[in-house]
Parts: structure tokens; C-alpha cells; sequence
């Protein structure tokens, strides 16, 4: 593995830190051994959430000018939109967004 790969910080719809089944910091495997999760950044209601918005639509026209019948998005399990709309998830924002 290369020493010089960079950690790209991880976003959520709030700061709300991946734990385990014990209210611990949870950890995953990385190129520099086993290392806890970040505290992700939220998504900001000004910038990032409309060009996500904007990156989901332009993703869907390229598949339908590719010659796919339609997209399907997948919005379950702890990805990121289902952090906005799940009352299971964390979502401690207090804007248009929030919880």
C-alpha cells in the first residue's frame, strides 16, 4: 500500500459518529491496520446537499442517455439519503433537513 494515500473525510446528514452495539467507536480495516471510524461532516444545507442533489439527477440523465429504461436508488440500509429520512438514524440537524 502506498504511504502517501490520503483519508477522504466522510460526510452524513449530521456528526454523528459510527459506534458498535456497545456505544463504542466502531473500526474498520484500512491500508494502515485496523483504525475507528471517523466523525463524519455534515452535509451543509447551502452547498453540499443541492449539488448532491445535482450530482443524483446528472447521474440519472447520463443513464437514460445511455439507453438504461430508468434508475433506481438505493436509499436503505444507512446509506446516505436514508440518514436524512430514517427516524433510526441519527439525523440531529435542525435545518430543512433535519430530523
Amino acid at each position: 500500500a502506498s504511504s502517501n494515500m490520503k483519508r477522504i473525510p466522510c460526510v452524513s446528514s449530521s456528526a454523528t459518529p459510527i459506534t458498535n452495539r456497545h456505544g463504542k467507536l466502531g473500526k474498520t480495516m484500512t491500508y494502515h491496520g485496523v483504525q475507528p471510524y471517523g466523525i463524519p461532516r455534515p452535509l451543509s444545507a447551502q452547498d453540499d446537499i443541492p449539488r448532491l442533489l445535482q450530482d443524483y439527477a446528472h447521474a440519472a440523465q447520463n443513464a437514460l442517455d445511455a439507453g438504461f429504461d430508468g434508475i433506481e436508488i438505493h436509499a436503505a440500509h444507512g446509506y446516505l439519503i436514508d440518514q436524512f429520512i430514517n427516524d433510526g438514524v441519527n439525523n440531529s440537524r435542525n435545518d430543512e433537513y433535519g430530523g
